[in-house]
Protein backbone atom coordinates (compact mmCIF):
# COMPACT_ATOMS: atom_id res chain seq x y z
CA UNK A 1 0.00 0.00 0.00
CA UNK A 2 2.84 2.39 0.83
CA UNK A 3 4.57 1.61 -2.46
CA UNK A 4 1.31 2.25 -4.31
CA UNK A 5 0.94 5.69 -2.69
CA UNK A 6 4.55 6.60 -3.44
CA UNK A 7 4.14 5.46 -7.04
CA UNK A 8 0.96 7.53 -7.33
CA UNK A 9 2.74 10.59 -5.96
CA UNK A 10 5.68 10.16 -8.32
CA UNK A 11 3.41 9.55 -11.33
CA UNK A 12 1.30 12.55 -10.37
CA UNK A 13 4.41 14.72 -10.14
CA UNK A 14 5.68 13.43 -13.51
CA UNK A 15 2.30 14.14 -15.09
CA UNK A 16 2.37 17.71 -13.78
CA UNK A 17 5.92 18.23 -15.06
CA UNK A 18 5.17 16.66 -18.45
CA UNK A 19 2.08 18.84 -18.97
CA UNK A 20 3.57 22.05 -17.60
CA UNK A 21 4.37 24.66 -20.22
CA UNK A 22 8.04 25.20 -20.98
CA UNK A 23 9.49 28.32 -19.38
CA UNK A 24 8.82 31.55 -21.18
CA UNK A 25 11.66 33.36 -22.91
CA UNK A 26 14.79 33.86 -20.88
CA UNK A 27 15.88 36.68 -23.20
CA UNK A 28 18.76 34.51 -24.44
CA UNK A 29 16.82 33.75 -27.63
CA UNK A 30 13.25 33.58 -28.84
CA UNK A 31 11.78 30.06 -28.99
CA UNK A 32 13.27 28.25 -32.01
CA UNK A 33 9.84 27.19 -33.34
CA UNK A 34 8.79 30.84 -33.53
CA UNK A 35 11.97 31.88 -35.36
CA UNK A 36 11.53 28.96 -37.78
CA UNK A 37 7.94 29.99 -38.47
CA UNK A 38 8.94 33.59 -39.18
CA UNK A 39 11.73 32.46 -41.51
CA UNK A 40 9.30 30.24 -43.42
CA UNK A 41 6.80 33.09 -43.68
CA UNK A 42 9.43 35.61 -44.79
CA UNK A 43 10.63 33.18 -47.44
CA UNK A 44 13.78 35.03 -48.47
CA UNK A 45 16.92 33.21 -49.62
CA UNK A 46 19.74 35.00 -47.80
CA UNK A 47 18.44 35.82 -44.33
CA UNK A 48 20.13 37.96 -41.74
CA UNK A 49 18.66 38.39 -38.26
CA UNK A 50 19.39 41.39 -36.08
CA UNK A 51 21.02 40.14 -32.86
CA UNK A 52 18.88 42.34 -30.61
CA UNK A 53 15.19 42.89 -30.38
CA UNK A 54 13.40 45.93 -31.72
CA UNK A 55 10.58 47.84 -30.08
CA UNK A 56 7.07 47.55 -31.43
CA UNK A 57 5.23 50.78 -32.23
CA UNK A 58 2.23 51.07 -29.88
CA UNK A 59 -0.08 51.92 -32.76
CA UNK A 60 0.90 48.68 -34.51
CA UNK A 61 0.13 46.46 -31.53
CA UNK A 62 -3.20 48.21 -31.00
CA UNK A 63 -4.22 47.32 -34.57
CA UNK A 64 -4.40 43.63 -33.68
CA UNK A 65 -6.94 44.01 -30.88
CA UNK A 66 -9.08 46.80 -32.35
CA UNK A 67 -11.46 44.50 -34.23
CA UNK A 68 -14.27 42.63 -32.46
CA UNK A 69 -13.32 39.24 -31.00
CA UNK A 70 -15.61 36.24 -30.60
CA UNK A 71 -13.72 35.02 -27.54
CA UNK A 72 -12.91 37.64 -24.89
CA UNK A 73 -10.65 35.24 -22.96
CA UNK A 74 -8.43 34.73 -26.02
CA UNK A 75 -8.42 38.47 -26.65
CA UNK A 76 -7.24 39.07 -23.07
CA UNK A 77 -4.40 36.57 -23.55
CA UNK A 78 -3.29 38.17 -26.81
CA UNK A 79 -3.48 41.66 -25.25
CA UNK A 80 -1.31 40.41 -22.36
CA UNK A 81 1.23 38.94 -24.79
CA UNK A 82 1.38 42.27 -26.67
CA UNK A 83 1.79 44.19 -23.42
CA UNK A 84 4.56 41.77 -22.45
CA UNK A 85 6.42 42.68 -25.66
CA UNK A 86 6.33 46.35 -24.62
CA UNK A 87 7.47 45.56 -21.06
CA UNK A 88 10.51 43.65 -22.33
CA UNK A 89 11.72 46.51 -24.54
CA UNK A 90 15.01 45.86 -26.29
CA UNK A 91 16.89 42.73 -25.29
CA UNK A 92 20.02 41.17 -26.67
CA UNK A 93 19.63 37.56 -27.64
CA UNK A 94 21.67 34.98 -29.43
CA UNK A 95 20.74 31.92 -31.41
CA UNK A 96 22.97 28.96 -30.66
CA UNK A 97 25.51 28.39 -33.45
CA UNK A 98 23.91 25.02 -34.24
CA UNK A 99 20.48 26.67 -34.56
CA UNK A 100 21.95 29.44 -36.72
CA UNK A 101 23.45 26.84 -39.08
CA UNK A 102 20.34 24.64 -39.07
CA UNK A 103 18.10 27.60 -39.94
CA UNK A 104 20.52 28.99 -42.52
CA UNK A 105 20.64 32.48 -41.05
CA UNK A 106 23.36 34.97 -40.22
CA UNK A 107 23.03 36.97 -37.02
CA UNK A 108 24.26 40.57 -37.37
CA UNK A 109 24.98 43.04 -34.56
CA UNK A 110 23.60 46.10 -36.31
CA UNK A 111 21.59 47.01 -39.37
CA UNK A 112 23.82 46.95 -42.46
CA UNK A 113 24.05 49.92 -44.82
CA UNK A 114 21.10 50.34 -47.19
CA UNK A 115 23.40 49.63 -50.14
CA UNK A 116 23.76 46.05 -48.83
CA UNK A 117 20.18 45.30 -49.84
CA UNK A 118 19.41 44.60 -53.47
CA UNK A 119 15.81 43.37 -53.33
CA UNK A 120 14.23 40.00 -52.57
CA UNK A 121 16.98 38.03 -54.36
CA UNK A 122 19.70 39.59 -52.15
CA UNK A 123 20.18 39.60 -48.39
CA UNK A 124 17.18 40.35 -46.21
CA UNK A 125 17.41 41.68 -42.67
CA UNK A 126 14.79 40.32 -40.28
CA UNK A 127 14.30 42.22 -37.03
CA UNK A 128 12.18 40.74 -34.24
CA UNK A 129 10.69 42.26 -31.13
CA UNK A 130 11.04 40.45 -27.85
CA UNK A 131 8.54 37.62 -27.69
CA UNK A 132 5.63 38.49 -25.42
CA UNK A 133 3.74 35.77 -23.57
CA UNK A 134 0.28 35.48 -22.07
CA UNK A 135 0.20 34.95 -18.30
CA UNK A 136 -0.31 31.21 -18.72
CA UNK A 137 2.24 30.91 -21.56
CA UNK A 138 -0.34 29.51 -23.99
CA UNK A 139 -0.08 32.49 -26.37
CA UNK A 140 3.00 34.29 -27.66
CA UNK A 141 3.21 37.37 -29.86
CA UNK A 142 6.09 38.78 -31.82
CA UNK A 143 6.42 41.84 -34.04
CA UNK A 144 8.82 41.37 -36.91
CA UNK A 145 9.90 43.36 -39.88
CA UNK A 146 12.02 42.70 -42.93
CA UNK A 147 14.16 44.99 -45.03
CA UNK A 148 15.54 43.91 -48.40
CA UNK A 149 16.02 47.14 -50.31
CA UNK A 150 14.38 50.30 -51.53
CA UNK A 151 10.63 49.69 -51.46
CA UNK A 152 11.23 46.17 -50.21
CA UNK A 153 10.23 46.05 -46.56
CA UNK A 154 7.33 45.16 -44.31
CA UNK A 155 6.13 44.49 -40.77
CA UNK A 156 3.87 41.83 -39.27
CA UNK A 157 2.58 40.79 -35.88
CA UNK A 158 2.46 37.01 -35.51
CA UNK A 159 0.57 35.30 -32.69
CA UNK A 160 1.38 31.72 -31.69
CA UNK A 161 -0.43 29.29 -29.45
CA UNK A 162 0.29 25.99 -27.80
CA UNK A 163 -1.28 23.62 -25.36
CA UNK A 164 0.69 22.40 -22.32
CA UNK A 165 3.55 20.14 -23.35
CA UNK A 166 3.12 20.97 -27.07
CA UNK A 167 5.18 23.13 -29.38
CA UNK A 168 4.36 26.60 -30.67
CA UNK A 169 2.21 26.88 -33.80
CA UNK A 170 1.15 29.94 -35.75
CA UNK A 171 -2.34 31.05 -34.77
CA UNK A 172 -2.86 34.45 -36.50
CA UNK A 173 -0.86 37.01 -38.44
CA UNK A 174 -1.52 40.65 -39.06
CA UNK A 175 0.53 42.19 -41.85
CA UNK A 176 0.85 45.84 -40.82
CA UNK A 177 2.57 47.41 -43.80
CA UNK A 178 4.76 46.58 -46.77
CA UNK A 179 6.51 48.46 -49.52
Amino acid sequence: MIIHRQTSLVLGFLLIVACAPEPVSDAAAPPRAIVESILREAGFKERWILGRTITIPTSDSAALVRAPWADSAVRAKVEHALADIHSRGQERWRLADSVERALGVRVVKSSPRQASFTGPAGPTLLSLSAVGFSEDSTFAAVYWQYECGVRCAGATISVYTRSPGAGWRLWRQLPLWMS
